[in-house]
């Protein structure tokens, strides 16, 4: 009967729930601007960190509800949202408070940022001219809400998948349009302000499209000379057997993966390098600049970075990799402010000449696919001239990787959101829960870097492998796997309760929570379970597969053994499937 009552308590709250009006597309270009007021309101009471965390809950809530702000200020929201999540039922008191007092008013200036790499990857493949602003809104319950930005300022709504709709022709928006206007005609006079806003919406979609058309005729000359200058390098490339180059590599931002080839001339006293690309990509150099090397689009040191990273190494490819981190511009700081690379570090490679050659043919090979007018590929590929699309990291890693300690280790951030990665793996229902929190405890490396086939490969090559009878490995791949889908998540640390908060905890609910801090928690019983694996190691030498068992101590090995077999060959006693509590022969085998 309880479980009934709960049942029926969730249905209703999700029927309050999806009675409250959706967010409007113009409450996401207001978004920012409510949140840099809703920050400003609250420094006058609180101090910067709590404020600070008051405006991500609030973003976090208008993300996962999709609720307008004049919904989200009411009574029944705050009531639905206390309901479900203590933390988030306060930021939206504090939100009804503030939209109450300061609905209709002006609202504050939120910081200017450049476009983020998704924005930049989708302009690119949709041909929107430079003259054209386009913004990506995530949304959990609807698709993502793409919005243009016409050059006077007015707005235009649609999907990803709309807009790749509005770079193919403008043929359809010339019948559309006439459909409107038979309609209009035939249309009340109640509808006829809703009818001209869709006239005017028709008129910037051709306005886009015809912009478009012209925008990719100007490029024409510009790809013309990247022909001309990649058949230079390439020429040098063939004819010089001193011709090297570098390939960066890693999780950085589009612009500065891919081959680079060095240039002739120096720059500051270094060398200094151009991104090997015929058409289709911009340009971009890498050189040392200010006791760092830069990765911008202009041969300059004034020129804005896409990346940096603080190292005075005489060549790029000898910065150190544990060293300082790549450094990219954050997305609200309009290029003013830069933070770490997220997810796996970015490095550079030497690339001998045969390497350097070997690339430039790809590159030649897939310019030769396109089409010669519009730089673009019969796939639908915005950039498929770059050699940067290959999977060139796995690559390197698995020529560096010769041991852990090549490994990156895991970030003090990284480490404490492992129990978060670990339930979310559990709750996706991936095997080999075990096995992952083991390797996580013992060898402590980056959760992006454990999901690479280079990390994959030391752990089959592991001798405690072998002692789990390859239970380490499968549990590396199911992570791949896991990794895959899940990888570009933002991972909070896990929220550890106080003795206190635990005690006062109902009964069901305590024993929940301390079921799940027992199943996920890392550093927890996995030092008694590794330690106990490190003992079994010392006492084995593993040569090969544990499927073929030979003894090799004592002059009677093979009586020895038969001790331990039954009449049919097989071991009589049992081994755990994880490689725990492994039983011995009498032998070191």
């Amino acid at each position: 009967a309880a479980a009934e009552d709960t049942s029926a308590a969730t249905v209703a709250s999700a029927s309050k729930f999806a009675a409250i009006p959706e967010a409007q597309p113009e409450d996401y270009l207001r978004l920012h601007s409510v949140a840099a007021s809703f920050k400003a309101h609250l420094l006058a009471s609180a101090d910067e960190a709590s404020a600070e965390e008051s405006r991500k809950s609030f973003l976090e809530l208008f993300q996962l509800d999709d609720k307008g702000f004049d919904a989200m200020a009411s009574e029944e929201y705050v009531k639905l949202v206390a309901a479900e999540d203590a933390q988030y039922g306060e930021t939206a008191k504090k939100f009804a408070a503030f939209w109450n007092a300061k609905r209709g008013g002006a609202l504050n200036e939120p910081p200017p940022r450049l476009p983020t790499s998704e924005e930049r990857n989708l302009a690119t493949e949709c041909g929107v001219p430079p003259s054209w602003r386009l913004q990506v809104f995530h949304r959990v319950k609807r698709e993502d809400l793409v919005v243009l930005t016409a050059p006077d300022g007015a707005h235009e709504f649609t999907t990803k998948v709309g807009l790749r709709g509005l770079s193919t022709t403008g043929e359809t928006f010339v019948a559309e349009k006439q459909r409107t206007e038979a309609e209009q005609r035939e249309e009340d006079a109640a509808r006829a302000q809703m009818q001209k806003a869709a006239a005017a919406s028709m008129e910037r979609r051709r306005q886009f499209c015809e912009e478009r058309r012209r925008f990719q005729r100007e490029g024409a000359k510009d790809r013309e000379e990247a022909h001309k200058r990649f058949e230079g390098y390439f020429a040098r490339i063939c004819e010089g057997g001193d011709q090297d180059g570098v390939a960066l590599n890693g999780a950085l931002p589009a612009d500065c993966l891919g081959s680079y080839i060095r240039l002739a001339d120096s720059f500051g006293g270094r060398p200094c390098y151009e991104r090997l690309a015929s058409s289709g990509l911009r340009r971009s150099f890498l050189f040392f600049s200010q006791g760092r090397w830069v990765v911008a689009g202009a041969l300059d040191a004034c020129a804005q970075p896409f990346a940096y990273v603080e190292d005075a190494a005489p060549t790029p490819h000898e910065v150190d990799r544990d060293g300082a981190p790549w450094m990219v511009p954050a997305d609200e700081s309009a290029g003013q402010d830069f933070e770490e690379v997220p997810g796996a570090p970015g490095w550079c490679a030497y690339l001998a000449n045969s390497e350097l050659l070997g690339r430039a043919f790809k590159v030649l090979k897939a310019r030769r696919e396109c089409c010669p007018a519009c730089g673009e590929h019969p796939k639908g590929d915005s950039q498929p001239l770059a050699d940067e699309a290959e999977d060139l990291d796995a690559k390197a890693k698995s020529l560096t990787w010769e041991s852990y300690d090549d490994v990156p280790d895991a970030t003090p951030e990284e480490r404490a959101a492992y129990p978060t990665i670990l339930a979310k793996f559990h709750e996706e229902g991936y095997p080999y829960l075990t096995g992952v929190r083991k390797i996580m405890a013992r060898y402590g490396k980056s959760p992006a870097a454990m999901a690479t086939k280079a990390f994959q490969t030391l752990v089959r090559n592991d001798p405690m492998n072998a002692v789990c009878n390859g239970y380490d490995n499968s549990a590396v791949l199911y992570f791949i796997m896991f990794w895959e889908k899940w990888g570009s998540t933002k991972w909070a640390p896990f929220q550890r309760k106080s003795d206190k908060e635990i005690d006062m905890m109902e009964t069901k609910e305590r024993q929940a929570y301390l079921r799940d801090v027992a199943r996920f928690d890392v550093d927890g019983r996995e030092a008694y379970e590794i330690k106990e694996q490190n003992s079994v190691l010392q006492d084995l030498q593993i040569d090969m597969p544990l499927t073929r068992l030979i003894a090799d101590v004592t002059a009677n090995w093979k009586q020895d053994l038969q001790e331990f077999l039954s009449p049919q060959g097989f071991l009589e006693s049992d081994a755990d499937a994880s490689g725990f509590r492994a039983a011995k022969c009498g032998a070191d085998l």
